[in-house]
């Protein structure tokens, strides 16, 4: 029958990927990677096979000619790289160059490619997670990589990979760095704006969906984390029921003296 078929193609198809050591893994990581450190550690020794067509019986061979070299040249793919048996690759990575961007990664054959994602892609796939777990904190690792290939030192791959992540140290600075600009950035938008009219602990009355609520001022030049670094509310209130807004204008149509 077509049912009996179907089964008999499919434990061919398992036996044929046992039989030529085929497997996959998953790789992730929480941090961004250095682009340096992968680029010159991993992608630049990664002996991508220079053919057209991939053949995975060379892949079974020990000693390959590496595409560009001459003929002469000969080197054991495990040996120099344990990406040597990896047949294709994909995934998204975060790289510390584009701290807000994704990266797509494709490696298929002899190609490979890292293409900076649509600025609209992380929020779009973000606000779809969080529909579905309505968990706004759910979000996936900067790195989830997956690996296909014959008889592959997992260790080995997953180790070099996670060789080229940021340090600590790294992850630090390039935080300062962050910070410097957003403060860079509030006061580039103070000198552009002025003083603003209200301190810390001022009555004011802001403009909600409620209409003109009563509050006190409890921070200046606010931000969120997730903000562009250009991004400054002048103002930070606090609710006369507790509820924490921020006023995205100084103007009296947003937020004015109570009265």
């Amino acid at each position: 029958t077509s049912h009996s078929h179907s089964h008999e193609h499919s434990r061919k198809a398992d036996l044929t990927s046992e039989r030529l050591g085929i497997k996959n893994f998953v790789y992730t990581a929480q941090r961004p990677f250095k682009e340096s450190r992968l680029l010159s550690d991993v992608i630049d020794h990664w002996p991508i096979p220079m053919k057209a067509t991939l053949d995975l019986d060379d892949f079974q061979n020990s000693n390959r000619q590496l595409g560009g070299a001459p003929a002469s040249v000969e080197m054991d793919l495990q040996t120099m790289s344990p990406f040597g048996s990896v047949l294709r690759s994909k995934g998204w990575v975060s790289l510390d160059r584009f701290p807000d961007r994704d990266v797509f990664w494709s490696h298929a054959g002899c190609h490979f490619g890292l293409e900076l994602a649509p600025e609209w892609k992380r929020d779009s796939e973000s606000e779809a997670r969080d529909a579905v777990t309505g968990d706004a904190d759910n979000k996936k690792p900067p790195q989830e990589l997956v690996f296909i290939g014959i008889d592959m030192d997992e260790d080995a791959i997953r180790g070099a990979l996670d060789d080229c992540l940021m340090s600590d140290f790294e992850m630090e600075k390039a935080l300062k760095n962050k910070e410097r600009a957003a403060a860079s950035a509030i006061s580039e938008a103070n000198i552009a704006r002025g003083p603003l009219r209200y301190e810390v602990g001022d009555n004011v009355e802001a403009y909600t969906e409620h209409g003109w609520t009563r509050g006190q001022v409890v921070a200046l030049n606010y931000r969120e984390d997730d903000w562009d670094v250009d991004r400054v509310a002048p103002y930070q209130i606090m609710l006369d029921d507790s509820t924490l807004i921020f006023a995205p204008l100084d103007d009296d149509r947003v937020v004015r003296k109570a009265l």
